[in-house]
């Protein structure tokens, strides 16, 4: 059986209006490296967030921090 994470799209990505999601709140997440971790820093960041994303897996965060990027998020 072949799994894969699906890919992530902007406009997939539930944006909220909410006065209080802004970068002087932080969202941290731990796990942030692969699956339902990734997909919260992702959709926080995307919320406009402070995230800090944690991992035991370094290159995996980094590649989460790189697909958050290439998102337009901070």
């Amino acid at each position: 059986m072949d799994i894969n994470e699906p890919d992530v799209k902007p406009e997939e990505i539930l944006v909220l209006e909410d006065e209080n999601y802004n970068a002087n709140n932080v969202c941290i997440v731990t796990g942030a490296g692969t699956g339902i971790g990734r997909a919260t820093v992702i959709a926080a960041a995307a919320n406009n967030l402070m995230v800090v994303g944690l991992d035991i897996n370094e290159g995996e965060g980094k590649k989460t921090q790189k697909m958050a990027r290439e998102m337009g998020v901070r």
